[in-house]
């Protein structure tokens, strides 16, 4: 169940989730909807979205390195969470592990989903992203077809000063994936 909360500058869609999450993580919380102009979109994000994610067309993934999340550098974006389509044969968790490899060059371990951005274009067509998190050891060893052009770890006191395209939205997605992660053994 949600409901719309309208504030003065922005829409909010609050999750009334009782309990906690399938990883012992509160679920109750406000995630601001935004405008990414890059994309044409506006996005918002639903928790621990489990069996809701059948209309997902991409990924993203949220690595986590022992000294603070792994961005890639992409052509046109800068530095960003590894990201991407799903193939046709790929299984979701196929699909995010691929491109992590692909984009910072690292193996994906303790993987969950986390949820899901809700993306919504001008037209009104939904679609979503599912959101993973993980934890890797090394990056860096990018493979030849790769889109990344380099590869860094950001502390995460540092990820709005580097992030590409960085928002309230995505500042909280960060918090949660981080809060997902510390409860994970």
């Amino acid at each position: 169940m949600y409901s719309l909360l309208n504030t003065v500058d922005t829409v909010c869609v609050r999750y009334h989730l009782r309990g906690t999450s399938r990883y012992g993580v509160e679920v109750l919380r406000v995630y601001p909807v935004v405008e990414w102009s890059d994309l044409g979109v506006t996005a918002t994000f639903e928790e621990d979205a489990g069996g809701g994610t059948n209309a997902a067309t991409t990924v993203v993934v949220f690595a986590r390195h022992p000294d603070g999340f792994v961005l890639a550098a992409i052509p046109g974006r800068g530095w960003c969470t590894p990201s991407g389509h799903i193939e046709p044969h790929e299984t979701y968790l196929d699909a995010a592990l691929r491109e992590t490899r692909e984009e910072i060059g690292a193996e994906l371990r303790d993987v969950r989903i986390i949820g899901r951005f809700l993306l919504t274009n001008s037209s009104g067509v939904r679609s979503a992203a599912i959101a993973f998190v993980g934890r890797v050891d090394t990056f860096g060893d990018l493979p030849a077809h790769t889109e990344a052009t380099a590869v860094r770890v950001v502390p995460p006191e540092d990820l709005p000063s580097v992030y590409y395209r960085w928002d309230e939205l995505l500042s909280r997605v960060f918090a949660y994936a981080e809060r997902l992660l510390a409860a994970i053994p």
